[in-house]
């Protein structure tokens, strides 16, 4: 008897000693999704950029932000698909020239700085080939890793994970 009372004893004072180390180990696993974009938007929290000498910190939140109101507030579909197809590379112009329905989701595209064109300050109907601009690249890396986050939540929640 007096054995049980001395393991019982001992568990008491086993769960008094790790409570709060419990307690935390719950708390991390039950909020791992919430930790775990908040720790990704740290991160990736501030930049620095360097336009015309003048150096800016700012973050890419706020950089997209600031590119989606040049571009009308969204991309479409089809400047979507063209940024992610730039960002693996140079793009040849298949045709030239360009129809009026490419030049109308390109041209915004490369007046809020995302693309740049060769030959450089020509008419979209005579370019040969487009490209990303670092602020470009930027933002293609930035919606990339922002539907990686949302891939894993939808994920997350089929699997039902909090």
């Amino acid at each position: 008897m007096e054995t049980l009372i001395g393991i019982s004893k001992t568990m008491v004072a086993l769960i008094i000693e790790l409570k709060w180390p419990i307690t935390t180990l719950i708390v991390l696993i039950m909020f791992r999704r919430a930790i775990r974009v908040l720790l990704t938007s740290f991160s990736m929290s501030k930049i620095r950029i360097s336009l015309f000498g003048i150096e800016v910190e700012t973050s890419i939140s706020e950089l997209e932000a600031i590119s989606l109101s040049v571009l009308g507030d969204q991309l479409s579909e089809k400047q979507m698909r063209l940024l992610k197809t730039l960002g693996k590379g140079k793009k040849d112009v298949e045709h030239s020239p360009l129809t009026d329905e490419e030049c109308q989701y390109i041209r915004p595209l490369r007046n809020a700085g995302l693309i740049k064109t060769d030959p450089p300050d020509m008419f979209l109907n005579k370019i040969r080939s487009l490209a990303l601009t670092p602020l470009g690249s930027l933002l293609t890396r930035a919606i990339e890793s922002n539907a990686v986050a949302v891939t894993i939540a939808e994920v997350d929640k089929k699997k039902g994970v909090n």
